[in-house]
């Protein structure tokens, strides 16, 4: 797209303007916070800087998006499919904040938690999370092999807006550990209770952004620096807890460092479980070394060490959610000296798995059609090799004698490869209906698959007629 969408200056606007957004937001959290009396300090213009940060994104995609449909471009192409489902949340947004304020001219004014989660504004919690997202799942959809900051930023503000709604169970805002002895104000035991919970519930979304992006993205150095020190600068900010932002940038270094040394990927599901595992125990270690140097720590080594160990369990059972197993691949040093026999099933589950990870060369090569017996290539190489052979295969559909095949192709061609956007933008850039459009997507998984079998079929005529061939010389 043209004008407005050229280069990355579309994006970094609004990842700046997502940025203002969410500390807005954070602003008028703090002015909550901080008031004993449930009310915001800045009352009456508290809401002013998040409703400014919303107004200013809104009407940036608005423009971007009558700059494309002025030069022709139709509604659902005049925007990047995730930035038109931001702007859809803007909307979403401003009505829900309108109806919001007949709501409470209507009814007691809630303070407090009622007022954080009371069901609007968990509404534009919601739609400002869409928001916010937005850079992150266009990097998704175009399928960027590498993370760029633009992304990265839009995932630490993904995080900050799971964080603003739970804030209430967060150790950056309330550190219940802290100090020699219980708070006054509460049960010793519920102070425990909120404080094991809070540990384990930030702990474990962390991780689980972590590994999205890990499953998804090639990462740079400082990556998960810049996504824990952003998010713990507006958290620390609410009740002014600085020190927490040490437990930031030791979780974001030691993420770095870990993903380097272990290099976790589809590939190598045993290192990201691992790293799944020692991210949050660090949280919650360094957490607890924090507290205790900065105030002390009143629990019992029972409990904070026990909280280590927890987290680290939840993060390592968490990594099955998103690196699921790999089915066992057999031996692909044995050669063939019978009938002809495939190594690998092939199937139209195979290949959609093959295709949903198409421009991960390591995430490729860890599936199974990966382990065909003509691919030649070294374990390194594989991934990369069975692209080439995929996209050969759906480009050679496109010359089909079958009109459906023909489309079939076509479909596999616009959503995997040259990603356009969504099954639905596919649909209609073809021409499809959506029930045409899912039978021609199911029958292209089965081409390519049926393609590839042929193609093991004569490679293990070929390997067991190389084999007896052996067997005859080494006879002889």
């Amino acid at each position: 797209m043209a004008g407005l969408l050229e280069g990355t200056s579309f994006e970094r606007v609004a990842v700046l303007l997502s940025c203002l957004f969410t500390a807005g937001a954070y602003l008028d959290a703090w002015s909550y916070v901080n008031n004993p009396a449930g009310i915001s300090v800045l009352a009456p213009w508290q809401d002013i800087s998040v409703h400014a940060g919303w107004f200013l994104l809104t009407i940036w995609l608005g423009l971007a998006m009558l700059v494309s449909l002025g030069r022709g471009a139709a509604w659902r192409e005049a925007l990047p499919t995730a930035y038109l489902i931001a702007l859809a949340a803007c909307g979403a947004y401003g009505l829900a904040l309108i109806v919001d304020q007949y709501v409470q001219l209507a009814s007691v004014r809630p303070i407090g938690l009622s007022r954080l989660l009371s069901p609007l504004p968990v509404v534009q919690v919601i739609a400002g999370a869409l928001m916010v997202s937005a850079p992150l799942r266009a990097a998704w959809d175009r399928g960027d092999p590498v993370a760029r900051a633009e992304a990265v930023v839009s995932a630490a503000l993904v995080l900050s807006a799971l964080t603003f709604i739970l804030q209430f169970a967060h150790p950056f805002r309330d550190p219940w550990a802290a100090g020699v002895h219980p708070p006054a104000e509460v049960v010793w035991w519920i102070a425990e209770d909120f404080g094991v919970t809070s540990l384990l519930l930030q702990a474990s979304l962390l991780t689980c952004l972590f590994m999205l992006l890990i499953r998804r993205f090639e990462l740079r150095m400082g990556t998960f620096t810049t996504i824990c020190l952003i998010n713990g600068l507006l958290v620390a900010a609410l009740k002014a807890r600085w020190e927490m932002l040490v437990v930031a940038l030791l979780t974001g270094l030691a993420a770095d460092v870990l993903y380097r040394v272990l290099k976790p990927s589809l590939a190598r599901t045993n290192a990201a479980r691992l790293f799944a595992a020692a991210v949050p125990a660090v949280f919650t270690g360094a957490f607890f070394a924090t507290t205790d140097i900065r105030f002390g720590i009143w629990w019992d080594w029972n409990l904070w060490a026990g909280v280590i160990v927890s987290s680290a369990a939840a993060g390592w059972l968490l990594s099955y959610l998103v690196f699921l197993p790999m089915p066992r691949l057999p031996s692909l040093s044995a050669r063939p000296v019978a009938w002809p026999t495939h190594a690998v099933e092939v199937t139209a589950n195979s290949v959609k798995d093959a295709l949903e990870v198409l421009g991960q060369p390591a995430s490729l090569a860890a599936t199974p059609l990966s382990g065909l017996r003509f691919l030649t290539g070294s374990a390194e190489n594989r991934g990369a090799e069975l692209r080439e052979l995929l996209l050969d295969i759906i480009r050679e559909l496109e010359t089909a004698r079958s009109p459906r095949d023909v489309e079939a192709g076509r479909v596999l061609l616009d959503y995997y490869i040259r990603r356009v956007g969504t099954l639905e933008v596919v649909a209609e850039r073809l021409h499809l209906s959506r029930p045409t459009l899912y039978r021609r997507l199911q029958r292209g998984f089965e081409l390519v698959a049926e393609r590839l079998d042929e193609m093991g079929e004569a490679g293990s005529t070929v390997d067991v007629w190389a084999g007896r061939a052996e067997s005859k010389v080494e006879n002889a």
